[in-house]
């Protein structure tokens, strides 16, 4: 471990084009901000010639600057590309002894710079600051400032980009979502930072590098800055330096350099000043921001020419690289963190924007934020050096990127103006150069190197993420709940730093949002543009068909996205120091109308979410910890409650209250040492017996002045809600060993070294860490006398293959086991039982045999559960098939009776031989009005190899994968195919069903059931924890 110091420094290089310093006043900047002319250039071919005509020519539109133009004009609204800008202003010739500058606050992307026909200067790179010397070039009177705009389409998206604009090009949070088709629609580019001229004396200030330093409590400043020579003589300027108190009152320390500069030549100032009796800057949890006013002036001749101007903090990281804790000021902070992404378009979002959005993150109760995968401008590290907020600070790289030498040096040339431009916030505690961006690590070590050498004083870190598997960093994106698993899942979690977890909700009056408004079925065409995951919401809150309406499913998804993270950070936060450093939510912030992980929206309206990351990231919680949603009837479970403090002094004569609502509620004394976490009572509830009651558990906390606190001040209260389950077939607890027997299929009694586990969940959470390969499940399960028919167990998906055995008979299998190994780890089975195999004079037993080849292991999400299926069976040896491809062959009238006549499911090939490419299966069934169920019906086509497309009396409802040219689809050979059924496209007699299959290689077909129409579960639908919520 070792100390890291506050440093300050900005580096610049001589040349046309100058990084300029946000905090420079120099004389009176005269503002060109306002409206311009454009013109847009999509094949590239105007000259500044061309536009000097077209002013000439009255031919021109106006434009508000700064602007992103797609936002601006609905013409450009999906325009990459130029833009040519102009505008004429007036200025006087300055003295001999003065230099005038433009300065641009932000280009995005390439600007080339033109002043009376003449080319002034070049930049690349969409957020630097950057300025122009125009001395020699500016003419009294009129004068005409042209600047051509490229913000080009990344033409090597998605994983070998060349744009270093982070999430403004490939993100799932902007238009389009993560898809190469939509996802650069409505660009950022334009001119959106401020304009001005900017007048100096013969030298200029270029840059900054100021050390603040605390040493046995004292104070000392080291300023540095580098002067250029713009004049052709040598001069001899004056630098002097005052430091003061900027968030409080204190007696200025002064101090001053003076400096010899031949002609053209830089050299450094060099001031060193000590501050007495220091004050230090500190999160808004532990202490105050407290920020010292650096004041810079350039003296020539006895007249100031230049002042600059910035603020420092007093403030000391340590962090320990294998611990993952870090010190602020020598004491532990553990980091209460979310992911921020303001707005897709920087242009117009300003002090003002920015403050509120600080305002709702401290409301949160957040002490750290991550600006995710950009730079934002430094007005948000100003206000957050003044909020005493910490930042992450990402640089502009996601994903996959060119490996090119070239654009290597691009990379690292931003990178170095990123630390040297933004180094002076005392806010930043941490730089990080690509977010899960592995495929690139040659490059992210070389760029973590040289951050390394230009700021020695802070955390780095190559890459965010060890997901996708590669050299990633040592934070974790945790994604259970959403891209797998189960949120129930994060009671075992053992992270020590987690820089990502959460899931999607639709903002309130998403319908406004959308330009399907609220139509119902949704338009997913359009809810996908607008980052609508489909594939994850389904599996998380349940088939769209459930829903009735858009506001019904967006209650139901903030009420998920609150639940996942009111149980998700209190169960990390649970686990503070033993090992967790520190955790980042994903998202803060929506930054464009649209549905994603963000839980304010782009009004910047909180969401559900809100309020239960407010209440989870409190400094001071109680926390139940539960670990499942349904008990059995009259099942006795012990519930630890927990106290969480961030506090820097112990909780001393609290107490803590818990208990079953509507029953009698117990008392515990809690005293609780500075800044930990600890266990203080337990919970016993005891189920009842009827099934279907809602069991509701609560906990809260009292101060030493017996006083309940308010969620949103220090302290929260947890709860959180049982079901009890019904299971008619009484499905007992399951058991597991590790190893392959398959006379473990068999026998009544389990077989030696079988031990309980919890089921869903994966094997390597409980009790068999870093376990892969072979392991066996087994439980046992009543069927009643009356019951008639078969069953189907829903297993829900399982890591990696499995296959089913009841009662020692083989019943269906998922994946394929080695030595032909393929995963199904994302399928969801669902075995049908035939009633010849079930008993009912004793227990039935459930054998599944399981591989793991890597991750958890097992059944990890559910629903596990038997049910009696109430529908009709389609697999029969009924069906036609034909290879071949023919849009024709969905329509209910054509005649199919040469086509080969095959049983479903098995694999094409063992009817058709090996044959890969298109396919059409056909079916012609009856459905009598009184064998359907009551309720939304459901077809399951069970699993097809690999792409489909499924038709019923000619009409489309349903497809999984893509079909060739796009990508062949072979990733969906697994997947159980559930289609929302249509009641009144069925009739009673000669119905059509007809399915169009693409097979890019192995057996082909519907080769896996169940094939089946049903009721869909109802239980499918997302069931909220609490009874009511904020």
């Amino acid at each position: 471990m070792k100390n890291l110091w506050l440093v300050l420094f900005m580096t610049s290089v001589a040349a046309a084009v100058e990084p300029a310093s946000a905090k420079t006043v120099s004389g009176i900047p005269e503002s060109l901000s306002g409206y311009w002319f454009y013109w847009s250039d999509p094949d590239g071919t105007l000259r500044a010639t061309d536009i000097q005509q077209r002013m000439a020519q009255g031919e021109k539109r106006k434009m508000l600057i700064p602007s992103n133009w797609s936002r601006h004009d609905r013409d450009l609204l999906n325009y990459n590309g130029v833009v040519w800008f102009a505008r004429a202003f007036n200025a006087k010739k300055p003295r001999l002894t003065e230099r005038l500058f433009l300065q641009f606050d932000g280009v995005d992307y390439e600007a080339d710079v033109f002043l009376n026909g003449r080319p002034v200067g070049r930049h690349t790179g969409y957020f630097e600051p950057f300025r122009i010397n125009i001395t020699d070039t500016v003419q009294a009177g009129e004068n005409l400032l042209i600047v051509r705009v490229n913000s080009p389409r990344d033409e090597g998206y998605a994983d070998k980009k060349t744009l270093i604009k982070g999430i403004f090009v490939h993100h799932d949070c902007r238009p389009g979502s993560n898809s190469g088709q939509q996802n650069q629609n409505e660009p950022t580019g334009g001119i959106w930072g401020d304009v001005r001229l900017v007048r100096t004396g013969p030298v200029a200030v270029e840059g900054a590098r100021i050390m603040t330093e605390l040493k046995d409590g004292k104070g000392r400043i080291t300023a540095r800055y580098r002067l250029r020579n713009y004049s052709a003589s040598t001069q001899y300027p004056r630098l002097n330096l005052s430091v003061a108190g900027k968030t409080f009152e204190s007696t200025p320390v002064k101090g001053r350099a003076n400096v010899k500069i031949n002609p053209g030549a830089m050299e450094e100032a060099v001031v060193t000043l000590d501050v007495p009796d220091p004050r230090l800057w500190w999160t808004w949890d532990h202490g105050r921001p407290d920020l010292y006013r650096v004041v810079a002036q350039l003296v020539f001749e006895g007249v100031v020419t230049e002042t600059r101007e910035d603020a420092v903090g007093f403030r000391t990281i340590e962090f320990d690289e294998k611990a993952l804790i870090m010190k602020l000021n020598g004491r532990p902070v553990f980091h209460r963190g979310s992911n921020y992404i303001a707005t897709q378009w920087l242009a117009g979002y300003g002090r003002e924007q920015f403050q509120k959005d600080i305002d709702l993150m401290k409301g949160a109760n957040l002490n750290s934020i991550r600006v995710h995968a950009h730079v934002l401008p430094h007005t948000f590290y100003d206000l957050a050096d003044e909020s005493g907020v910490l930042v992450w600070a990402d640089f502009a790289l996601i994903w996959g990127y060119d490996p090119s030498e070239s654009f290597a040096r691009d990379a690292l040339r931003q990178y170095r103006a990123f630390i040297d431009g933004w180094f002076h916030h005392p806010s930043i505690w941490l730089w990080c150069a690509h977010n899960e961006g592995s495929a690139n690590d040659p490059l992210n070590i070389r760029l973590v190197e040289m951050a390394r050498s230009l700021d020695p004083t802070r955390v780095h870190l190559k890459n965010s993420g060890k997901w996708p598997p590669g050299p990633g960093g040592w934070d974790e994106h945790e994604y259970a709940g959403w891209y797998g698993g189960n949120y129930l899942e994060f009671a075992d979690k053992q992270h020590q730093f987690v820089t990502e977890y959460g899931a999607q909700a639709a903002p309130a009056g998403f319908e406004k949002i959308l330009a399907s408004g609220h139509r119902w079925p949704p338009d997913l065409d359009d809810w996908r543009y607008h980052d609508f995951q489909l594939t994850e919401n389904l599996r998380n809150l349940g088939p769209l068909e459930l829903f009735n309406s858009v506001a019904d499913f967006v209650e139901t998804s903030q009420k998920y996205q609150y639940d996942l993270l009111k149980f998700s950070t209190e169960a990390y936060r649970r686990t503070k120091y033993r090992p967790l450093g520190g955790i980042y939510h994903f998202m803060f912030t929506e930054c464009w109308p649209a549905m994603t992980w963000a839980v304010v929206d782009h009004e910047r309206a909180p969401k559900l979410g809100y309020h239960a990351l407010r209440d989870a990231m409190a400094p001071v919680i109680v926390s139940l910890e539960v670990r499942r949603r349904e008990v059995a009837p009259g099942e006795t479970i012990d519930i630890p409650v927990w106290v969480v403090s961030d506090l820097d002094e112990p909780l001393k004569n609290w107490r803590v209250r818990f208990g079953v609502e509507g029953g009698e509620a117990q008392t515990s004394e809690v005293s609780l040492g500075a800044d930990a976490a600890m266990q203080v009572a337990v919970l016993k509830v005891t189920a009842p017996e009827t099934p279907g009651t809602s069991v509701r558990i609560f906990s809260e906390l009292f101060d030493s002045e017996s006083k309940i606190q308010n969620p949103k001040s220090k302290i929260s209260m947890s709860e959180w809600g049982f079901v009890v389950k019904s299971d008619p077939f009484r499905l007992g607890h399951w058991t597991f060993r590790t190893g392959d027997d398959m006379a473990w299929a068999k026998g009544d009694a389990a077989p030696e070294g079988f031990k309980p586990i919890k089921v869903p969940g994966n094997w390597e959470n409980d009790g068999y860490p870093d376990y892969d390969g072979y392991g066996w499940y087994r439980a046992t399960f009543v069927v009643p006398p009356a019951h008639k028919g078969e069953l189907q167990l829903m297993l829900g998906p399982v890591d990696d293959v499995d296959e089913l055995y009841v009662n020692g008979e083989f019943v269906g299998r998922t994946g394929r086991f080695p030595p032909n190994y393929e995963t199904a780890w994302t399928a969801e089975r669902a075995y049908m039982i035939p009633e010849k195999l079930l008993r009912k004079d004793r227990p039935n037993v459930i054998a599944i045999r399981v591989y793991d080849s890597t991750g958890g292991g097992g059944p990890y999400k559910g629903p596990v559960k038997l049910i009696v299926p109430v529908g009709v069976d389609l697999a029969s040896d009924r069906w036609r098939l034909k290879h071949g491809d023919d849009p024709a062959w969905s329509d209910p009238a054509f005649n199919d009776k040469d086509w080969k006549r095959v049983r479903v499911p098995q694999t094409w090939e063992g009817t058709l031989g090996e044959v890969d490419g298109f396919g059409w299966y056909r079916l012609k069934f009856d459905v009598p009005p009184s064998a359907l169920p009551a309720g939304p019906l459901t077809l399951t086509i069970g699993a097809v190899d690999d792409v489909d497309a499924t038709y019923l009396n000619g009409k489309k409802i349903g497809q999984t994968g893509e079909f060739p040219p796009s990508t062949g689809g072979g990733a969906t050979w697994t997947t159980m195919r559930r289609y929302f059924l249509p009641r009144d496209l069925l009739r009673a007699k000669d119905n059509v069903l007809a399915v169009r299959v693409y097979d890019g290689g192995g057996g082909g077909g519907i080769w896996q059931g169940p094939v089946r129409i049903d009721a869909m579960d109802a239980s499918l639908r997302y069931r909220p924890v609490r009874a009511t919520y904020p």
